[in-house]
């Protein structure tokens, strides 16, 4: 009942308010972050973000991280999108590298959202468009729908207005910036001709329209190093060949000699797919490739006719024998193939659109320093480490500086269905 409500609030309330508390600013504000609720996109329930007055701030938080003409955004409040899951994610990733580049690589997609919307907004306004109450009524209708009575809709948004966000306001700007979207997005469509199309779709047709041959194998790998030198490993592994091919000459169809693959795979290969997928190896034959799986290698599949064993083949630190189980000719899709003539428009749209945001960017003066907030993150998240250990030491509750998962707006979680 209220997940598709999220497709049409969680925009608004999400990303447009950060930026924008009054439509007919001739510049739209910077982001405001402390007084609009921050749903957690990563939630499965709209959240409400909970930033403490009490919470203890540090000098790396007056970082500026954004640049919006004249005005700057500082990391404390760019951090908010992150916070309400950031003690979780802390404990579900406690000790992996990733969880440091992750939370950096979803705070930079948050801020780009947000200049985006800044950026059409402003366009907007230069342009004069306006929302008429009509629409913005229209718009409030659509997510009335969502709730199961009046009562629940209308608490909802006191939920907004007891904070003192000016919903409507936030749903004009929302509405101004779909817009402002729809007449650049039409302009550049109409402006793209025949010409045009053809010189795209020559200067990316190996990357966008040459889809690669595949080839999907049940493999067995041994690896030299630490357990044995390339020619153990090698002779290793032409032994078990040798009984696979024995077992081959028992069993004729497919599916059984898959199985065999399969046991063999998952009792003696050493590879990552012989643990989780029984052999199972899925190839796409582009350079790209290469440098994990091999060139030789991967030039090897090509050689082996479907339905058939290989010799051995090297692959990095190891060798490997393969069943092929599948292969997929690369292909070059024409000028005039209607998924090409579908597909050109949305690529072109999004290239041009990428160089107007570019152009939009240095017109007004916005600036995203990115290695600032790298290492804001780096740092919020040793803070929150130390802590979060300062407090298992003392046995006591961690302090602010780890924020508790956030309360959902109302008291009602919107991931799943409610009556």
């Amino acid at each position: 009942m209220f997940r598709r409500l999220r497709l049409i609030l969680t925009t608004t309330i999400c990303l447009v308010p950060l930026c924008f508390t009054h439509c007919g600013n001739p510049s739209p504000p910077v982001v405001s972050l402390e007084t609009t609720p921050t749903p957690s996109m990563a939630s499965p329930t709209i959240m409400e973000a909970t930033p403490t007055s009490d919470a203890q701030v540090f000098a790396w938080d007056k970082t500026v991280i954004l640049q919006l003409g004249e005005e700057t955004v500082t990391y404390d409040r760019i951090r908010e999108y992150m916070d309400p899951r950031k003690a979780v994610l802390m404990s579900q990733m406690s000790g992996n590298p990733d969880l440091e580049p992750y939370l950096t690589q979803q705070l930079e997609k948050r801020v780009g959202q947000v200049i985006s919307q800044w950026l059409l907004l402003k366009e907007a306004q230069q342009n004069k468009l306006e929302a008429s109450p009509q629409e913005i009524e229209a718009f409030l209708g659509r997510a009335k729908a969502y709730f199961k009575d009046e009562e629940q809709y209308n608490a909802y948004l006191d939920s907004f207005r007891q904070q003192g966000t000016n919903l409507e306001q936030l749903i004009a700007n929302q509405i101004l910036i779909t817009k402002m979207e729809r007449i650049r997005n039409q302009k550049f469509i109409e402006e793209t001709t025949p010409e045009e199309k053809r010189k795209w779709y020559d200067a990316h047709v190996d990357t966008h329209f040459s889809p690669p041959a595949v080839t999907d194998v049940r493999r067995v790998c041994l690896l030299y190093g630490d357990k044995r030198t390339p020619e153990e490993a090698s002779q290793e592994l032409r032994a078990l060949l040798t009984e696979v091919q024995k077992k081959f000459e028992t069993v004729q169809d497919v599916t059984g000699r898959i199985e065999i693959m399969k046991e063999m795979a998952i009792k003696y290969s050493e590879t990552e797919d012989a643990r989780f997928s029984s052999g199972l190896h899925n190839v796409y034959h582009v350079p790209k490739a290469w440098p994990a799986l091999g060139k030789e290698y991967c030039d090897g599949l090509l050689k082996v006719p479907l339905h058939e064993l290989s010799d051995i083949l090297p692959i990095p630190s190891g060798y490997a024998f393969v069943y092929v189980t599948r292969k997929v000719g690369g292909t070059v899709q024409d000028f005039d193939n209607p998924t090409v003539q579908g597909l050109l428009p949305k690529f072109i749209l999004q290239e041009k659109t990428q160089a107007w945001e570019e152009a939009k960017r240095a017109e007004h003066h916005v600036q995203f320093f990115r290695d600032r907030l790298a290492e804001c993150v780096k740092k919020d998240l040793e803070t929150a480490k130390e802590a979060e250990s300062t407090a298992d030491r003392s046995g006591d509750e961690s302090p602010s500086a780890i924020p508790q998962p956030a309360t959902p707006l109302s008291g009602k979680g919107f991931g799943a269905d409610e009556y």
